[in-house]
C-alpha cells in the first residue's frame, strides 16, 4: 500500500509534467502564429509591390503613347507645311501669309503638345495617388494583424505557482493527517 507522501508526490509529479506540456504547446502556438503572420506580411508585401508595378506600367504605357501622339502631330504638321509650302509656290504666293500660315501650323502644335504633356502629368499625380493608397493599405493591413495572447511564460510561472500551491497545500493537510495520528496513537486527545 502506497503512503500518502507517495500519492502527493506522483500528484506534484504530473501536474509538473503537465505544466511543462502546457508550457511547451504555448511555444509551439506562439511560434506557428509568428510564422503566420510574416507570411501574412510577406504576402501583402507582394501584393502592394505587384500593383505598384501594374500602376508603373500603365504610366509608361501612357507615357509611350503621349510620345507617339506628339510625333503623328508634329508629322502631321510638317506634311501639311510641305503641303502649303508647294500650293503656295504653285501658286506664286510667298512671304508674310505663308509665314503666318507656319506660325498657325506651329501653334497648333505647341498647344497640342502642352495638353499632352499637361495630360500626362495629371496621370502621373493620380498614379501617385493610387500608388499612396495601397502604401496606406498596405501599412494598415500588416499593423492590423492581431498579436498572439497566449504567453508561455506566463503559462510556464502560472503553472508554478499552481504546483507550489499544491505541494503547499499537500504538506498542510499532511501535517494535519499527522497530528491526527500521533493524536490517536498517543490515547486521543
Amino acid at each position: 500500500m502506497c503512503d500518502v507522501s507517495t500519492i502527493g508526490g506522483i500528484g506534484l509529479g504530473i501536474q509538473g509534467i503537465s505544466v511543462l506540456g502546457n508550457y511547451l504547446t504555448s511555444r509551439k502556438e506562439q511560434t506557428s502564429y509568428s510564422e503566420y503572420q510574416a507570411l501574412q506580411t510577406q504576402a501583402t508585401l507582394s501584393n502592394y509591390i505587384q500593383q505598384v508595378k501594374s500602376i508603373n506600367n500603365r504610366y509608361y504605357e501612357e507615357a509611350e503613347a503621349t510620345a507617339l501622339q506628339k510625333q503623328q502631330i508634329q508629322l502631321e504638321n510638317m506634311q501639311a507645311k510641305a503641303t502649303a509650302q508647294a500650293s503656295a509656290a504653285s501658286a506664286g504666293i510667298e512671304g508674310i501669309s505663308i509665314d503666318n500660315l507656319f506660325r498657325g501650323y506651329d501653334r497648333d502644335s505647341a498647344i497640342s503638345d502642352y495638353v499632352a504633356a499637361r495630360n500626362l502629368e495629371m496621370k502621373g499625380l493620380q498614379y501617385n495617388d493610387e500608388i499612396d493608397s495601397l502604401r496606406i493599405k498596405a501599412i494598415n493591413a500588416i499593423n492590423l494583424q492581431e498579436s498572439y495572447t497566449g504567453s508561455p511564460a506566463s503559462t510556464l510561472i502560472g503553472g508554478i505557482g499552481g504546483m507550489l500551491s499544491s505541494y503547499a497545500n499537500y504538506y498542510n493537510r499532511n501535517d494535519q493527517t499527522n497530528f491526527y495520528r500521533q493524536k490517536k496513537i498517543l490515547g486521543g486527545i
